[in-house]
């Protein structure tokens, strides 16, 4: 009889560990499904920046460089989640971790594109405590030496090479590090919308003229 409560339980708790990890790959899969969030995260023409002189980089281990997606492989290991989004410009994979910063329970996400990492966020959804938020904040702007308030959603910290730290507090309290600029994924997310504009511009306009030639 206890051997069947047993795998009873064993069966129980593997079925929430599915459920919750469905949840979660369906969770960042819908939120990166468009390419316009990737946008909305960088959008800073309501922030200000907050200038700093220190790079705001993932690593400066040159084995980083090289390769970024195996460096993190070999620093993390296999990741909790692996979830690729195909955009117009392209595959965007993203490897999820769980991890600890200091005692802080983490979601780290990694967002890669042509094997460049445009993006990394450290999520803290069990951080709900204002101290430990500002703690937090506390640690960024002495590690980047900013003499002023940082508040969330209202600042981004920001490099000589246009990389950002932009903190959001909404659902999930969550530090994003931004690198569009220098990895050039800006340049083609802003070429290849500007093509599909152009080309709805051109179909609107070839169907006017249709309208107009039936008149």
């Amino acid at each position: 009889m206890n051997g069947f409560f047993k795998r009873k339980s064993r069966s129980v708790a593997d079925s929430m560990l599915h459920y919750i990890s469905s949840y979660y790959y369906d969770k960042i899969k819908n939120q990166y499904g468009r390419i316009d969030a990737y946008r909305r995260i960088a959008a800073i023409e309501n922030k200000q920046a907050l200038r700093t002189n220190n790079d705001i980089v993932f690593s400066k281990n040159p084995e980083f460089t090289k390769n970024p997606k195996r460096f993190i492989y070999n620093k993390y290991g296999k990741p909790n989640h692996t979830v690729v989004n195909n955009h117009i410009i392209g595959k965007i994979t993203v490897l999820v971790y769980r991890i600890f910063l200091g005692d802080h329970k983490t979601t780290l996400e990694l967002h890669f594109f042509e094997n460049q990492l445009i993006m990394h966020t450290y999520r803290f959804s069990y951080l709900t405590q204002t101290i430990g938020k500002q703690q937090v904040i506390d640690l960024l702007r002495e590690k980047y030496q900013i003499n002023t308030i940082v508040k969330p959603n209202a600042h981004c910290i920001m490099d000589n090479q246009k990389r950002m730290i932009i903190i959001s507090d909404n659902v999930d309290f969550s530090i994003n590090y931004v690198n569009f600029m220098e990895t050039g994924f800006a340049t083609c997310l802003e070429s290849k919308l500007e093509e599909i504009e152009h080309s709805k511009r051109m179909h609107s306009f070839r169907r006017k003229q249709e309208f107009a030639f039936q008149l």
